[in-house]
């Protein structure tokens, strides 16, 4: 499968459970050095796994077992 963006990105997908997981978690913003301040960011991996971040001002997040896009496990 072709993903636009992860190929020009070097991305390995087969590290990742799934496209979505390999594409959302290697955001790169230019403005934001902390990903948790980012409000573009909609996935976020932190080496423990795989979280949502909470839109409360604070660096919260909340822990997901599964992707919100295709119900893949993580």
């Amino acid at each position: 499968m072709k993903v636009v963006g992860l190929e020009n990105r070097s991305i390995a997908l087969e590290k990742y459970p799934c496209v979505h997981a390999a594409y959302y978690a290697n955001y790169e913003c230019e403005h934001h050095p902390n990903l948790l301040e980012c409000p573009d960011v909609l996935l976020y991996y932190d080496g423990e796994g795989y979280a949502l971040p909470v839109r409360d001002g604070g660096p919260s997040v909340v822990y997901i077992k599964y992707c919100p896009w295709c119900a893949t496990k993580l």
